[in-house]
């Protein structure tokens, strides 16, 4: 059985890579593939923990997808143990949950000049099967920092689970448990997609950190705001 999950590890990476790589801006990417109870620690800084083998940097973008996801709201099953940059930020699974700690002191910096979404929570997708879908992922730390550092105004920060048929698909990100948020970024999304009518029906909630700070960039107008919540199609639900 052992030999048989090993083979069919990289055909899910490379699923799981076609079907968000129109959402990632250009750069490597690590996916997370610690377990609790299972690895030796659940550390960032653990080149172990990453597929492939080794810690991300400035050009990474970082996935959580199903592997090493946690059973539910409250277990840590990430953590943020040193201060590091990365390029994007992706959270995406269909099963479990995964819970992000910041350790105190401790920043984890979001930091690219090119055009794309920067922090995504939620899945893109039409099969029917994820109608009724809810992705929920937490990150929380006493003292941690979540920085975005986006100039670059097409830049996004998106929270939406989003799906063709109609149906109670939901992405939360939770950072309710988090000291400090500072974002510089082009815009901000909250159950939003850029096109019309129903075919997408973005659903998506948002939990601040404890501390704020946000810029939007982008220079958004009346009718496409810098900051957007629950602006897409007749059919949508969302919540700050």
């Amino acid at each position: 059985m052992k030999k048989i999950l090993l083979l069919l590890k990289p055909l899910l990476l490379a699923i799981v890579a076609a079907v968000i790589s129109s959402a990632l801006p250009a750069g490597a990417q690590s996916v997370w593939n610690a377990t609790n109870n299972v690895s030796a620690n659940t550390n960032w800084s653990s080149s172990v923990n990453w597929l492939p083998n080794g810690v991300p940097g400035a050009s990474s973008n970082v996935l959580f997808i199903d592997l090493g996801a946690a059973g539910g709201i409250g277990t840590i099953n990430n953590v943020v143990d040193a201060n590091i940059t990365i390029q994007q930020l992706r959270y995406g699974q269909t099963n479990g949950v995964h819970n992000t700690l910041i350790l105190p002191g401790v920043t984890l910096t979001v930091s690219n000049s090119v055009a794309g979404t920067n922090i995504l929570a939620g899945m893109d997708s039409t099969n029917s099967i994820y109608s009724a879908l809810t992705v929920n992922n937490t990150i929380s730390g006493a003292g941690g920092t979540l920085a975005i550092i986006m100039t670059n105004a097409a830049s996004v920060i998106s929270v939406r689970q989003m799906n063709n048929v109609a149906g109670a698909h939901f992405a939360v990100l939770d950072m309710s448990g988090l000291d400090n948020f500072n974002a510089t970024v082009g815009k901000v999304w909250v159950g939003v997609f850029p096109q019309s009518g129903n075919a997408s029906r973005p659903q998506g909630q948002l939990f601040l950190a404890k501390t704020n700070n946000i810029t939007a960039v982008g220079g958004g107008t009346k009718s496409a705001p810098s900051i957007d919540v629950g602006d897409t199609g007749d059919r949508k639900s969302t919540r700050l």
